[in-house]
């Protein structure tokens, strides 16, 4: 969730400077950080409904929106809020995820741990109290968070409930990767239960497998084969019940 688009940002990688170099003028993140900190939660619900109506007319009907241009307990639950709060109204189906550790804010910039502690012991367990989140996501890369704070993070999280993710390695490598593919279990703990996805929104309905039912004017061979049967995903192969597809017009969205 951000207030302004950063226009002038993509104006400059567009030019070929990196990410680093945009962040040094006072663009990047901490951009967004000062816009949303100064916004109310009503205009952010605002901004929200409008960009989640855009992407439901573009055919977009479950969106993954996070916090992180808060990096203080009051905006992050300001953001968290506001996506609940548009969830209520908007068709779509909102999944939120609790992105406080997205950068480290500049009151804090001198004392990374503190703000780690700040993360651990009192965002997150507000968050999960709260139900304001599914999941917990880190900034793992060089000059955000390394690999030992983000898993510390992640396993403040995993405690509380959440289910945990990790975008890492976007500007060069940091070992977030590794992290995230680790064959052992590196949260430490026993794991959290599955959060309910989505948390807000419309409830989930089953999903129908894309092969059960090709359109009759279909003369292909497989195409004969799917009519004659539906796929059963479970046991990964046709099941004998016979549908009928005779007169029936094709969906308005292609599921075939």
């Amino acid at each position: 969730m951000f207030g302004a688009p950063r226009l002038e940002d993509h104006e400059r990688r567009a030019l070929g400077e990196d990410y680093k170099t945009v962040a040094a003028r006072g663009g990047g993140i901490l951009q967004s950080v000062r816009d949303v900190r100064a916004r109310s939660e009503s205009e952010l619900v605002a901004l929200m409904r409008a960009r989640v109506r855009a992407l439901l007319a573009h055919g977009s009907t479950t969106i993954e929106v996070k916090s992180g241009y808060g990096l203080d307990p009051a905006t992050e639950l300001k953001q968290l809020r506001a996506i609940r709060e548009t969830a209520t109204t908007e068709r779509a189906t909102l999944v939120p995820t609790f992105l406080g550790a997205h950068e480290v804010p500049p009151e804090f910039r001198d004392r990374r741990a503190d703000y780690v502690r700040l993360v651990c012991e009192e965002m997150i367990p507000a968050v999960a109290r709260e139900h304001l989140a599914t999941a917990c996501d880190v900034f793992c890369e060089p000059g955000v968070f390394d690999v030992a704070e983000t898993r510390t993070i992640l396993t403040a999280a995993q405690g509380h409930g959440l289910a945990l993710k990790l975008h890492a390695d976007e500007l060069e490598g940091s070992g977030g990767a590794e992290l995230a593919a680790s064959p052992r279990r590196p949260f430490g703990g026993s794991p959290s239960p599955r959060s309910p996805m989505p948390a807000f929104g419309p409830s989930r309905r089953a999903i129908r497998s894309p092969f059960c039912c090709p359109p009759p004017w279909c003369s292909s061979a497989s195409a004969r084969k799917r009519r004659r049967g539906v796929w059963s995903r479970r046991a990964r192969r046709w099941r004998s019940r016979p549908i009928s597809t005779r007169g029936r017009r094709p969906p308005s969205a292609c599921r075939w």
